[in-house]
């Protein structure tokens, strides 16, 4: 029965590279002590030099100075040894290359704690400027809300910034259409030419981007042709198929998506783009959400100003054809309008309206006091439901008064309201 011989184990035991400094100092006192003392001695013995009576003297004072000196290079040895275990002690344990095996030499294991600490410090540097860039991002954001009003320019601004912060090259804001939420509407995009335009329509349902926001959570795709929840072809417009889907999360409920990927590299995106990415898209939420608040309250003080005015005009002595001009000044002020016409019915039981009084900044063929038939026309309808009717297709009014009064100013929408008395 024969048994294997590593010799590449048995060469490396025998190797002083990975002996550890006491081993080393054994040999080193080994190699300038005993060898020459035991030389002397056989020449001592040979040539008879030991009846000398100063040869005993030296070599005790030979003996005593080996011993001292090893004692000095011992005690720098201990000092070299109790600063290596000091240093691996000292540093995190997961940082790598600190585990070391114990018969590693001290002197490497001081090397390599120092190329460690080394790399450590160049990472977190790399880490630091990172992180003063994501700073400096979110106090330039929440520096624009103080000098803006515009929600275009906010999301504008927070896309430029994420693109920067994960190197990515195309992306685009989404916000859902209120009240209803069928479809995203493009509010800023980057990277995509004439593919996407600012104001598109996407359908909520056929899209990517309805999964971050029912499940209120990031979509990280390294593979879109591979990924089991969408295996479809990647889009050329999107270069890579790695992207990155991010929510954004208002107070009450998500206002949108943002999407990013890169035209130009192949490196996927990763959990530490979404660490950074989430406190600038919460930051440009709270934002947006202050500015919405800003701007409802803005139109509610707008819209008490105007009934307040409204009530003071009915209860002034304005009478008759100045008191509806009055009238519809304020509410101009509220609804910019190009025309509005007031329209009563004398006998409720006839079938005509006449023009009571109008207002009007264009060219229109109105005159006060002219009767119209109204039955059939949709000013019928709004009168029998005695509710609104937006005006959105003037191409549908077939009816005589609709075409007198509505297609002749060739306005792109309206309004006709029912007003009620009593």
């Amino acid at each position: 029965m024969f048994k294997i011989i590593n010799i590449k184990k048995i060469l490396s035991d025998l190797s002083i590279e990975s002996k550890d400094l006491y081993y080393k100092l054994t040999i080193i006192f080994g190699l300038f002590f005993l060898v020459p003392v035991m030389g002397f001695g056989f020449f001592a013995i040979k040539y008879e030099m030991l009846e000398d009576e100063f040869i005993p003297i030296f070599l005790i004072a030979l003996l005593l100075s080996s011993y001292f000196g090893y004692i000095l290079i011992r005690n720098i040895f201990d000092e070299i040894i109790s600063t290596s275990r000091r240093i691996t002690e000292s540093l995190p344990k997961e940082m790598a290359g600190l585990s070391l095996p114990a018969e590693t030499s001290e002197l490497r294991g001081i090397v390599q704690s120092f190329y460690a600490l080394s790399t450590e410090l160049r990472n977190s540097f790399g880490n630091l400027d990172k992180r003063v860039a994501q700073i400096s991002t979110l106090k330039e954001l929440s520096d624009l809300c103080y000098v803006t009003f515009d929600t275009e320019d906010l999301f504008h601004i927070t896309l430029e910034r994420a693109l920067t912060l994960t190197d990515a090259d195309v992306g685009s804001v989404l916000l859902l259409e209120r009240p209803q939420r069928e479809v995203f509407i493009v509010q800023a995009n980057i990277g995509l030419g004439g593919i996407l335009q600012k104001g598109d329509r996407v359908d909520f349902k056929n899209s990517i981007a309805k999964f971050a926001v029912i499940n209120k959570s990031p979509i990280l795709v390294n593979d879109v042709e591979k990924d089991s929840r969408f295996g479809r072809i990647a889009r050329s417009q999107y270069g890579t198929k790695s992207f990155l889907c991010m929510p954004i999360r208002g107070i009450n409920e998500v206002l949108g998506v943002l999407t990013l990927s890169r035209r130009s590299s192949d490196v996927p995106f990763s959990q530490e783009d979404i660490d950074v990415l989430v406190p600038l898209l919460s930051s440009a939420a709270f934002a947006y959400d202050n500015l919405t608040l800003t701007s409802n309250n803005r139109h509610k003080e707008q819209y008490i100003g105007v009934m307040k005015n409204i009530f003071k005009i009915v209860n002034s002595s304005l009478r008759s054809s100045e008191l509806f001009q009055a009238i519809l000044t304020e509410l101009n002020a509220l609804i910019p309008f190009d025309v509005a016409i007031i329209l009563t019915r004398d006998d409720p039981s006839a079938d005509t309206l006449t023009i009571l009084n109008f207002m009007a900044s264009i060219p229109v063929n109105l005159v006060i006091n002219r009767q119209y038939s109204y039955t059939d026309s949709v000013i019928d309808k709004v009168i029998k439901q005695e509710s609104l009717f937006l005006m959105t297709d003037g191409s549908t009014f077939m009816h005589p008064v609709e075409q007198e009064l509505f297609m002749p100013h060739k306005l792109p929408s309206g309004i006709l309201s029912p007003l009620k008395l009593e």
